[in-house]
């Protein structure tokens, strides 16, 4: 399949289980392709080792979703192995400091912090994530600098990625509410890494 025939039937699947719209055009990129942080789909095909990065969600009752999973194809070398640990970790601190009282620039410069670290610091794209609600891109943004606080009901995305151009992209984005309790991830897919 193409990365255009994946986002076609992504399009099909979100209006059969309910969408009301798209939030946005679904970001489907394979290969080297992946790099691309926000990239177009077009008329590349799965080959073995690709990764996959497929950036999608949907309006329902006037509110939108905003995920992202990264798979890989047949197999995985070693080094996109290493790249998407470091991103999972990244996801996973992201999502677990995401609490009431917690400022965004600590969120953004916690996870963005990890990446720095690791051996892909050159690989970094973009802030952690952005408010998510009536609209797909909303303030409050996760981002150094910025020191608003969380607070009870916000909706943020927490979306951690490395893109080493010319070669692999990895991004792996979930949609937290803030609640009493800390937060609750409301995307549901896995996140362990995947070879389909």
């Amino acid at each position: 399949m193409t990365e255009l025939q994946i986002a076609h039937d992504l399009i099909v699947n979100q209006y059969n289980l309910g969408a009301h719209s798209l939030a946005f055009n679904p970001i489907v990129l394979m290969g080297e392709n992946a790099a691309l942080p926000h990239g177009h789909a077009g008329d590349r095909k799965l080959k073995k080792g690709d990764a996959l990065l497929i950036d999608f969600g949907c309006v329902y009752n006037g509110y939108t979703s905003d995920f992202t999973r990264t798979y890989f194809y047949k197999e995985v070398s070693d080094s996109h192995k290493n790249i998407y640990e470091v991103v999972q970790k990244a996801n996973e601190i992201g999502r677990n400091i995401s609490k009431i009282g917690t400022s965004l620039h600590d969120v953004d410069d916690t996870v963005t912090g990890h990446l720095e670290q690791s051996a892909y610091s050159n690989c970094i794209g973009h802030r952690t994530g952005h408010g998510l609600g009536m609209d797909v891109h909303e303030d409050p943004y996760v981002t150094r600098g910025n020191n608003q606080k969380l607070a009870k009901g916000m909706v943020i995305t927490i979306e951690p990625g490395l893109y080493d151009v010319g070669n692999v992209g990895v991004r792996i984005e979930d949609n937290v509410l803030v609640t009493d309790n800390g937060h609750e991830s409301l995307t549901v897919l896995p996140r362990d890494l995947t070879i389909i």
